[in-house]
């Protein structure tokens, strides 16, 4: 098995292991034995747990990324208007967060304290600006408006995300959750 074959298959019993359990559940004992390597030949592939960490959150965030972006496509391809396609983005982006909890969790709340890779940071404002760049095109709007659009919508959404999840509200309520949304919305809306 090449390095680069070893590597994959490590990060996926690593992702299993997370979505499955969280985070906090990884073992590097256990994925070893069932990615059948040592220990140590994991460290020699991944400089620390941290790398790790950061590798599985970057395909968390890609998984969540298309799905929002399967979301748009299709909006735009039904040539639905940006103000009816938000709250559809909205509500996959929390329908992904209920789906997949523990990955979601350890891709905003459970992040390795130190700073973020070079190389993630680099990827993740990659596909923001693929985002940007759709919505500039397909709805005729500048670039500075499309990057206060998508900063605004995720900081909100992603809010909103937060506190269905840990349950930090006093209701929790399907109806709670959307009139939420369409308050964050209101507010995006003027920017389009």
């Amino acid at each position: 098995m090449t390095t680069k074959d070893l590597k994959q298959t490590i990060l996926d019993h690593f992702y299993k292991t997370m979505n499955k359990q969280g985070v906090s559940a990884i073992r590097m004992r256990d994925l070893a034995k069932s990615s059948r390597c040592a220990v140590g030949t994991i460290y020699n592939i991944f400089e620390t747990f941290d790398d790790i960490h950061y590798h599985l959150n970057l395909r968390t965030f890609k998984r969540l990324y298309n799905r929002l972006m399967t979301t748009l496509k299709d909006g735009v391809e039904a040539k639905t208007t940006l103000e009816e396609i938000l709250p559809k983005i909205g509500w996959e982006y929390i329908a992904f967060a209920k789906d997949e909890t523990h990955c979601w969790k350890a891709l905003f709340e459970q992040a390795p304290p130190k700073e973020q890779p070079a190389w993630y940071r680099k990827e993740v404002n990659r596909h923001f600006q693929l985002a940007e760049e759709f919505i500039q095109i397909n709805f005729q709007i500048t670039e500075e408006k499309a990057n206060r659009l998508i900063s605004y919508f995720w900081f909100a959404i992603h809010g909103v995300s937060s506190i269905v999840l840990n349950r930090t509200a006093t209701n929790h309520s399907d109806e709670f959750v959307q009139g939420y949304v369409q308050h964050c919305l209101r507010g995006i809306y003027q920017l389009i």
